[in-house]
């Protein structure tokens, strides 16, 4: 019975963080460095990802702001901050 327990246990943690994959830390193109961390797996679905609104990412503590349809109003555009209408980066992308 506890085998069983311990292998259920097992499976039920390999699906809930099946998701998570590590990001080695890199310098960015404009000099910058981001240091190693934790991130959900990359899908096409917006609403298992840490950095959406609801959801909280359970390495930092840290609640998500991203509004899962695409509308994010922190840049005043609502395309998550890729660039600007005049085609300039706005500083708040990915």
């Amino acid at each position: 019975m506890v085998v069983t327990g311990v292998v259920l246990l097992t499976a039920w943690a390999d699906l809930v963080f099946a998701q998570d994959v590590w990001v080695n830390p890199y310098q960015t193109q404009d000099g910058g460095y981001v240091q190693g961390h934790h991130r959900s797996a990359p899908d096409s679905n917006p609403y298992n990802n840490y950095s959406t609104q609801g959801n909280v990412n359970p390495y930092t503590g840290q609640v998500g702001h991203e509004n899962p349809n695409g509308h994010d109003h922190s840049n005043g555009y609502g395309n998550y901050g890729n660039s600007a209408p005049n085609g300039h980066n706005n500083g708040t992308g990915w």
